[in-house]
């Protein structure tokens, strides 16, 4: 990913983590860290891809806003649209593998081996309930932050019996996706956010990935992404992101921003849309 990417290793550092994160020191010193499953190497993948989009809003925002709050506070939503935006709508994509997918197949040879690049792109988006938030499709990815959201809720009211919250947390990933964690690290311990009192973030999730749905589409207009992508041309659609949102660090507002970029207020349809049209393809419905 660091190639097609085209990540800057004198100003990106990436490592490893359980829990995959990214760190800006400065426009100039961006920090993140993957994971790896034996299992799973999309996990690497996309986790890869995720957290550079964070780094990548912090490598384009106005040198002149180094050591401001304009580079520093910018709000977790606006943040996760990019991460969740080159995650999905770039790393998901086919006309991105097909620029990839050789290389790709000269690591896995055997496993790859009878596996077509529209075979592989599909699999990379199958939907399935899992366990785990990071490692979740895009169509059940909601879920997993409804289930966050509603426990914060009850959090906050001061109604729920704080011993009990792995119960209600295995409850309701029962309820809602019909699987149950049978430890508390794959089920309320996965996640660092609540141990590091980011209390109401995970909500960003969510708005994040339905403004990256806006943003991605006025960037279809303006772009013919799958041509670039299918080019190995990931810098052209980093420039237009820069320009467009980066630059502006905290300087302007969310709404600012998306009017700005897309010609109209934040519009959940385009992402509840982009869902719909996704799965209704790739299941054949």
């Amino acid at each position: 990913m660091k190639e097609a990417l085209k990540i800057d290793p004198e100003k990106c550092y990436i490592a490893e983590s359980v829990h995959p994160f990214c760190m800006p020191y400065s426009i100039n010193d961006i920090r993140f860290t993957t994971k790896y499953l034996p299992e799973n190497v999309m996990s690497a993948a996309l986790s890869t891809a995720h957290e550079y989009g964070h780094a990548l809003y912090g490598l384009q925002i106005n040198p002149e806003f180094e050591m401001t709050t304009f580079a520093g506070e910018i709000g977790f939503a606006m943040h996760e649209s990019q991460s969740r935006l080159v995650e999905n709508h770039i790393g998901r994509s086919l006309s991105f593998w097909k620029a990839h997918y050789p290389k790709f197949k000269e690591i896995f040879p055997e496993q790859l081996a009878q596996v077509s690049v529209e075979e592989f792109v599909d699999m990379i988006n199958v939907s399935t309930s899992g366990l785990i938030r990071i490692e979740a499709d895009e169509l059940t990815y909601p879920l997993h932050i409804l289930i966050r959201y509603e426990l914060e809720k009850e959090i906050f009211s001061g109604m729920v019996d704080y011993d009990k919250l792995d119960q209600l947390w295995a409850d309701k990933y029962e309820e809602y996706l019909g699987v149950r964690p049978q430890t508390a690290s794959e089920g309320i311990l996965q996640d660092v956010h609540w141990s590091a009192a980011y209390h109401g973030y995970f909500p960003s999730y969510a708005l994040g990935s339905a403004f990256a749905a806006q943003f991605y589409q006025q960037l279809e207009k303006e772009m013919n992404v799958a041509e670039v992508l299918e080019n190995d041309q990931f810098d052209k659609i980093a420039a237009w992101l820069g320009e467009k949102i980066h630059q502006y660090g905290a300087s302007k507002t969310y709404d600012e921003i998306l009017l700005d970029v897309t010609g109209e207020s934040f519009n959940p349809s385009y992402y509840t849309d982009y869902l719909v049209d996704k799965y209704t393809k790739l299941y054949h419905l």
